[in-house]
């Protein structure tokens, strides 16, 4: 399934668009939000055997064998052979072009890698075609009698040897602009393993960018969708236009798993408020007594 790399691709389209001359392709951005984005996988991928080993998914023998997939992947990467790259790891997790059970699937029995909770996807990822292909809808959307695919493995298919191509230069452009400063949010669901949070934990500490000191240096905050909520919607960190956040209870469909959160989330992200330290609920409000005749 093509879900990891258009994260990688807005990249790109954002970072053009600092660097765009012309008038005519000015865009009016204001910021980019990336979610379990595939950005820089020569440094993700070896987070694999641990992630999956740690979230009792593998044996040690098993572990092992996830770690040769991923040696071979990431050496693969560095010696610039990238649809090789991708290959080896769709054999082992993506399962998208090797035309039989991937290893992930035949050690876990799981057929769901965007939430390890799951064992199959949930029927409810098969509507989103359907509903955008309706008359009303495709009227609504402006796209005349364009229709959106159901099946974008044709589209994959021409994106194999773009997979595991980094991204991080465009990553720190946007991150370093100042003439607007775009604000960049990176967010992961707790339960994804495609591209887990391990994974996003691993480059972000590396990226070559002028606020990576306050960026390790910053505490995460505690977040709830109101002080006086007794659940956690997750961790977030934030230095200066950047925010990195992990939702909880969600995998790698934040807003199937998790609509509120990731309303409240991207209504966050455009009007600038911040994450405020929560670590307990604050007391429900005393309301006033009901005064008795």
């Amino acid at each position: 399934m093509l879900r990891q790399r258009p994260a990688s691709v807005a990249a790109a389209a954002a970072a053009a668009a600092t660097t765009a001359a012309a008038p005519a392709q000015v865009l009016n951005l204001k910021g980019m939000a990336i979610g379990d984005g595939w950005i820089d996988p020569v440094h993700m991928v070896p987070q694999y055997p641990a992630m999956i080993y740690n979230l009792g998914l593998c044996s040690e023998r098993e572990r092992a064998v996830i770690q040769d997939y991923c040696d071979r992947t990431t050496a693969l990467i560095q010696q610039g052979q990238m649809k090789a790259a991708f290959d080896v790891w769709d054999q082992f997790l993506n399962g998208d072009v090797w035309p039989y059970g991937n290893y992930f699937h035949n050690i876990t029995g799981l057929n769901d890698y965007d939430n390890y909770l799951n064992t199959n996807a949930p029927p409810e990822f098969d509507y989103y075609a359907p509903y955008l292909n309706q008359p009303e809808v495709r009227t609504a959307l402006h796209v005349g009698d364009a229709r959106f695919p159901s099946d974008p493995s044709t589209c994959e298919k021409h994106l194999l040897a773009d997979f595991m191509v980094s991204f991080v230069d465009e990553l720190v452009t946007m991150l370093e602009s100042t003439e607007p400063a775009y604000k960049v949010l990176i967010y992961s669901g707790q339960l994804d393993v495609i591209i887990g949070a391990a994974l996003t934990e691993a480059f972000l500490p590396i990226v070559p960018w002028s606020g990576q000191a306050a960026y390790k240096a910053v505490s995460k905050a505690v977040w709830r969708l109101n002080p006086q909520d007794t659940e956690v919607a997750g961790y977030a960190r934030q230095v200066g236009n950047f925010t990195q956040l992990v939702v909880r209870a969600a995998g790698h469909i934040v807003p199937g798993d998790q609509p509120e959160r990731a309303f409240d989330m991207i209504e966050r992200f455009v009007e600038g408020r911040p994450y405020e330290h929560q670590p307990d609920p604050l007391p429900p409000a005393t309301m006033p007594a009901t005064r008795k005749n």
